[in-house]
């Protein structure tokens, strides 16, 4: 189960890709998890309190909302046809025109994943931008196992989509084999442009000053942009990844889940 649902007397809830942890809230001593939610109000919970909340100080978006999830029975294996979410969210994505600008912290799109994404960007082409140390942030205690495995002091865990500046996805769906095959999974899928460019320009201002963009260069390898104003620093190996690490890299490469691909 990797759905993420807080619900207050069937008036309010919350949903998205954060657990419920000192490290998701940034008041953790280790890792500390960058993470997006979506509050909401009306029919999607059974809102029944409108005036009260109209007299607060809190703004809405108002905004039709659809909730997407997968079927209990998923975990069972028995996997109905109308009942997986990446089913339904492929339906959300429906056929984009002009853009796709997708965040998450584990992008294992698998072959057919990589083939339909090359399908709806082959003219339009795509930027790819990794997530990097914060400018100015302070360096944490990290144990054998965070060093070994790669942990660092911020880390992405937003799991959110926007198609064409209309539509945004925000859940605990992560584009990998585990989350189509093997987790429950649930979000929203909001019909808001106003919330789909606010998410859209926040995502471009931060790809400049906290992620590498990741390029290819003449010969085809793999270059990391990083950029400080004005400054430009290319990058011809992984930034803060070491030779043990890469090396990990490499023997994990070869183990793949069979059955998930």
């Amino acid at each position: 189960m990797h759905n993420k649902s807080f619900n207050a007397d069937k008036q309010a809830a919350i949903v998205g890709g954060r657990n419920i942890a000192n490290e998701y809230f940034g008041a953790g001593s280790g890792a500390l998890f960058a993470d997006l939610d979506v509050l909401a109000i009306g029919p999607v919970v059974e809102s029944e309190f409108l005036k009260n909340l109209l007299a607060g100080d809190l703004e809405f978006v108002w905004s039709p909302v659809s909730m997407v999830s997968d079927d209990p029975a998923k975990v069972l294996g028995e996997n109905p046809e109308k009942g997986l979410m990446s089913r339904q969210l492929a339906e959300a994505m429906g056929d984009p025109k002009h853009s796709i600008t997708l965040v998450s912290p584990y992008f294992i799109p698998t072959k057919a994943g990589v083939e339909m994404f090359r399908k709806l960007l082959l003219k339009t082409g795509v930027q790819l931008f990794e997530l990097r140390k914060v400018p100015g942030e302070e360096p944490v205690e990290r144990s054998l196992q965070d060093n070994l495995m790669g942990s660092s002091s911020s880390s992405l865990h937003a799991k959110t989509f926007a198609v064409d500046g209309k539509r945004l996805f925000v859940g605990s769906f992560n584009f990998d084999p585990r989350s189509v095959h093997i987790n429950t999974e649930l979000g929203f899928v909001i019909e808001s442009p106003e919330l789909t460019q606010l998410m859209e320009n926040h995502f471009e201002e931060q790809a400049q000053i906290t992620a590498y963009e990741v390029v290819l260069d003449e010969d085809g390898d793999l270059q990391w942009i990083e950029r400080n104003g004005d400054e430009e620093i290319r990058r011809s190996s992984d930034p803060g990844v070491g030779v043990l690490k890469r090396i990990m890299v490499s023997v994990f490469s070869f183990l793949p889940i069979e059955h998930l691909l």
